[in-house]
């Protein structure tokens, strides 16, 4: 595990993620093609699987942990529908293999901060996170150019919806 990091390195690597989240969720606005929708749909979705990976192993909190299990849940399931729908339709783009370089940048700072900080750390990223993939598939669904994208993107919308509104909640409820 890497080096946890501290005072102002902490501080850096929060304006790090807030700044990169606020970039995606823009960037995630303008998303109508199938490619920019399946390459920011995969990586999200990877995303959120590794980091509730590393908040169940580094939480202490009965919250934390609840919504970190429950996105394991609801994103191997939309991982699941995904390939579903790309398996399909054989002009559907391809997944990315590995994350981008933000979202592994997100992760290591969730590795790498302090304990007393870390479910701070983990309700914000979601929060930020769920604004970003809200913004992806509210606009894909809307505007999207593949239909068997564009119906997968309208059936994940509500569970999007909930996870960005209990992230919300638990950002608020972990800020220092």
């Amino acid at each position: 595990m890497a080096d946890k990091h501290t005072g102002p390195m902490t501080m850096v690597d929060k304006a790090m993620d807030k700044i990169g989240g606020m970039f995606g969720k823009a960037k995630a606005g303008a998303a109508s093609d199938a490619d920019t929708f399946v390459e920011n749909a995969a990586i999200g979705n990877r995303y959120e699987l590794e980091a509730a990976d590393i908040a169940m192993r580094r939480t202490q909190d009965a919250r934390i942990r609840e919504f970190a299990q429950k996105m394991v849940e609801d994103h191997q399931h939309a991982k699941a529908q995904l390939d579903s729908t790309l398996s399909t339709h054989p002009d559907s783009p391809n997944q990315p293999d590995a994350l981008d370089s933000r979202r592994r940048s997100m992760l290591e700072h969730l590795e790498q901060a302090p304990d007393e900080e870390f479910d701070a750390r983990y309700a914000e990223q979601q929060d930020l996170a769920h604004q970003e993939t809200v913004k992806l598939f509210e606009s894909y669904a809307e505007d999207g150019d593949h239909a068997g994208l564009q119906r997968f993107a309208k059936q994940m919308l509500p569970t999007l919806q909930q996870h960005q509104s209990k992230a919300q909640e638990l950002h608020s409820q972990t800020k220092h």
